[in-house]
């Protein structure tokens, strides 16, 4: 077995296997975040804010809108002079709840691509997770 999927398997029964007294709910918090990144002819930027809060000592909830807004030029578009842009929206949302020592945690994502004729995507997921 290759040495990397040895190291992934222990960090993953170290990260799972590994006993904790109780679960517990994500911190309040709000961030706002700016990212860019510039390289090969393409510009990828945009702001991202983030909002959680807990509530009733058993509930989190939180809500995250991010933007990514891409321009680029291929060469033959540098050439013909009609650059590239786009602008991607997502938005989610998503509830944490505990009961005893389980903590269960759902949410949805909606996100747009306005350059695209595509109707938005939604997602939903729901993942338990019990601690022991």
């Amino acid at each position: 077995m290759p040495r990397h999927h040895i190291l992934a398997i222990a960090l993953l029964a170290l990260a799972c296997g590994s006993p904790a007294g109780a679960a517990v709910l994500p911190d309040d918090r709000a961030d706002v975040l700016y990212h860019r990144y510039e390289g090969g002819g393409v510009t990828i930027d945009g702001p991202s804010l983030l909002v959680r809060k807990k509530f009733a000592e058993k509930y989190s909830v939180s809500a995250n809108y991010y933007v990514d807004m891409i321009s680029s030029a291929s060469i033959d578009v540098v050439t013909t002079a009609s650059p590239y842009e786009e602008e991607r929206n997502q938005v989610s949302l998503a509830l944490d709840a505990l009961n005893g020592k389980t903590s269960t945690a759902s949410g949805s994502v909606a996100a747009t691509r306005p350059t695209t004729r595509q109707a938005p995507r939604a997602s939903t997921s729901a993942k338990p997770c019990s601690v022991t």
